[in-house]
């Protein structure tokens, strides 16, 4: 006959059941604030503003606003557009309207490395900015260039010329980063 032995254990105790809820339960409630808290968003801030540089009435004048630092609109002989520390990419529009017709470019590159200088807005058209690009060239250039500006830059210089004028520029450069 075989013997059975009665006395082996093969689970836990009640008490020992009792002991390592009880260390679950210190666990949870210890970590329960840091998995409910929300944490906070990170918002990458990158600079931003932009640069025209706008031929009227045959003067041309150009401005610069970065966050909220304007300078003002001064007479000049030449573009220079010098770019942020920090920005990643700059948006390029043109704009021309003349005799011979209306023109508009917009293209997104690279951030220039160093400042750029243009001996007038008209004259970035044959940089190489543009390179492989057409022109806009009918009526609804004219609409696109007074659309993005009062989208993107509804206080800047060329933009309230064009609204209390009722005019357009001969050319307008406008760089956004």
């Amino acid at each position: 006959m075989i013997q059975k032995n009665n006395n082996k254990k093969f689970g836990f105790s009640l008490f020992e059941a009792l002991v390592s809820m009880l260390i679950m339960s210190l666990f949870f409630i210890a970590s329960s604030r840091v998995i409910t808290q929300k944490r906070p968003i990170e918002i990458q801030k990158n600079p931003y503003g932009y640069y025209e540089c706008y031929t009227i009435n045959g003067v041309t004048k150009q401005h610069r606003s970065v966050a909220e630092s304007e300078t003002p609109a001064s007479v000049t002989d030449k573009c220079t557009f010098e770019p942020p520390a920090g920005a990643n990419f700059v948006a390029v529009h043109f704009f021309r309207h003349s005799t011979y017709g209306t023109a508009y470019y917009n293209t997104m590159q690279i951030i220039f490395n160093e400042p750029v200088t243009f001996p007038s807005p008209g004259a970035v058209e044959g940089s190489g900015v543009f390179q492989g690009l057409e022109p806009m060239t009918n009526d609804d250039a004219v609409q696109t260039f007074k659309y993005y500006l009062k989208i993107s830059h509804p206080s800047c210089y060329v933009n309230k010329y064009i609204t209390e004028e009722n005019k357009l520029p001969e050319e307008a450069l406008i760089m956004s980063w």
